[in-house]
Order: structure tokens, then sequence, then C-alpha cells
């Protein structure tokens, strides 16, 4: 504007400091409260702040709510796993931070490269579970794939054949099974015929 106003005059602007900004972090959060952050902060800044999620907190389903409206919604798991998330809404004084309950917990225990318990969303199926755990183990067989479920105070156990992958939505409380053959490599060395690296199923 200065430029266009005063004919040969040049003009510089730099931003020196940012001022602060209250937000309010609520819900599953580990510390939850009101927090003063930097303005150039975003959600995962302010949940960094705040210690983070607890036990019982989603990481699917974060919301940003100003003026009472839901502006924005942070899925960890888009944000560490794909980096989809753009995280462009900045935060302003008064912003609300709410760390929603985590909903659906699948368990997997084994045949996958990292067992453990994931959060999945409504209609996401085992494609995605396997997505989430870093793919199959190399010890992984994937003819042989099993879902574990509690329901209604009976436990059942059912094969998933690899083409109902993309398909067969899991439930709540579910475990995935998927076997593994497990081999040790031993070395033979010395007066043998064949020496070398040699493979045997665990056990033998």
């Amino acid at each position: 504007k200065i430029n266009n106003t005063y004919i040969g005059t040049n003009s510089f602007v730099t931003l020196k400091n940012i001022r602060d900004i209250n937000v309010l972090i609520v819900g599953n959060a580990f510390n939850p409260g009101i927090y003063t952050i930097n303005g150039n902060s975003n959600m995962l800044h302010a949940l960094n702040i705040a210690g983070g999620i607890n036990e019982y907190g989603s990481y699917r389903d974060i919301e940003l709510v100003r003026d009472g409206e839901v502006i924005d919604t942070l899925d960890i798991y888009k944000v560490l796993i794909s980096g989809t998330h753009n995280l462009l809404s900045g935060l302003r004084s008064g912003d609300s931070i709410i760390v929603n309950p985590i909903q659906n917990t699948v368990y997997v225990e084994s045949g996958l490269q990292r067992v453990g318990i994931y959060e999945l969303l409504d209609n996401e199926t085992i494609s995605d579970l396997i997505r989430y755990a870093n793919g199959y183990s190399r010890f992984a067989d994937k003819r042989n794939i099993q879902i574990k479920r509690a329901f209604e105070g009976d436990y059942s156990s059912f094969k998933i054949n690899p083409e109902e992958i993309s398909s067969f939505e899991v439930k709540n409380g579910d475990s995935l099974y998927v076997r593994e053959f497990r081999v040790n490599s031993v070395l033979v060395e010395g007066e043998v015929k064949n020496p070398g690296n040699y493979k045997f199923p665990i056990g033998t």
C-alpha cells in the first residue's frame, strides 16, 4: 500500500513477534486445561503441550471447535501413516480442542509387522488394519487369516479368505491372527558335502 501511495518509496515489513493465544484442551487429553501457546501453533502442537492423548482417548476423532462449531477434525493415523492431513487450520484464542473417546479397537496378535492394538473407524476393513500395522511380516502365511470375536458371552474364531480382506469389516474387540512360519537359520561348515546356511522350522 505504501509503494502505491508514495512514488519512489520502498517499504520493508518484518514480523518481529507473534502474539500468544489461549486454547482450551478438553476430553481425553493426558492433561486437559487452558494453555497459552504460540499463535503459529496447530492442533498437534497443542496436544503435545497437554501431554498427548490418554488411554481412553481417540487418535482418530479430535475436533477443533470455534464459536460453538466444529471447523476441523484431526485423524492422527492419517498424519503419521499416510501424511495426508494438511493442518492448515491455525488456532485462535478461544478455540477448544476436544479429544473424543476411543471407539473401535482391534488387537493384532501375529503375522503383521507391528502387533498391538489399533483403532479403526466405522466401515474400515482388514485391509486398512494391515496397512496401519505396516503390512505382513516375512513369516506370515497369507492364506491363513483368522478373526477371533467375543459376542454375548460366546467366543468364536473364523477363517477369512484372502479375497475378503478388502471388504470384511472388523468389530470392536476383535483380534486378528495371521499364522506364521518361523524358522531358524543354521550355518553348516567343515567336512560336509554341502556346507552353507540352512533354514529349519522352529522346534525342529
